[in-house]
């Protein structure tokens, strides 16, 4: 009666066993599967964050590349007028144009909207995309910005100051329509008497160091476009 009783009460404890081993298998299971769905989630918002962000920058890669070409314009109508002290200007206000179109990113050069990849370096979770070579894309692509802006500092020359010194600007890049001809006549001899014309070589040379720059960026950002919807997409 005794060994009956502790077969059954054996076959009881390993069905007890059994159930609650399962439970915790289902359990683990079922977090498992929770865990790769918000990862998912997360790794869905942060590819159509930085989706957004590259396509801003594609659309700033299309102004820089037509400002680039009204600034160089623009230094070399400069230029020609410069180089020569007996030159006619002709229309004396867009000359005072060109001089102030031709400091165009002398100042300074617009950035990426790098906000979501940064926050995802500084936190450690770039690793929330899945795929190595996708995260290896992005850090080159960011990479490529940082070196390309090292390259341009360096370069920057006089002649954005000397031009925001010696022509009025209503904004960044504008000349008041209002000065008067006695005042553009004025400040038209203030700049052939300045050194203006000494960093006009320069600056062209910058401008074109910057489209340089600018170009690979903007092929591998609509290559990285391409690839991070095709990415996201395909999930």
């Amino acid at each position: 009666m005794l060994l009956r009783r502790l077969k059954l009460d054996w076959k009881y404890f390993v069905g007890e066993l059994l159930i609650v081993t399962l439970g915790v298998l289902i359990a683990l299971a079922l977090d498992s599967w929770n865990d790769a769905r918000l990862e998912l989630r997360l790794e869905d918002e942060v590819l159509d964050q930085l989706i957004s962000d590259i396509e801003a920058d594609t659309l700033v890669f299309a102004t820089w590349s037509d400002r680039l070409e009204d600034k160089l314009a623009a230094l070399e109508r400069v230029s020609a007028i410069l180089s020569d002290p007996n030159s006619e200007i002709g229309d004396s206000l867009a000359f005072l144009r060109a001089v102030v179109v031709g400091s165009q990113y002398g100042w300074d050069q617009p950035g990426l909207n790098r906000t979501t990849f940064d926050e995802l370096v500084s936190s450690g979770s770039l690793g929330l995309i899945d795929d190595p070579r996708m995260r290896r894309r992005l850090v080159d692509y960011y990479f490529l910005d940082e070196d390309s802006r090292g390259r341009m500092s360096p370069r920057r020359t006089e002649y954005p100051k000397i031009a925001y010194r010696l022509v009025p600007h209503v904004s960044v890049f504008m000349v008041p329509e209002d000065l008067g001809s006695d005042r553009i006549r004025g400040i038209v001899g203030e700049i052939r008497h300045s050194d203006l014309s000494d960093h006009i070589v320069a600056e062209i040379n910058f401008g074109r160091f910057i489209n340089e720059m600018v170009s690979p960026l903007d092929s591998l950002a609509r290559g990285l476009l391409s690839e991070l919807v095709s990415y996201r997409n395909a999930r």
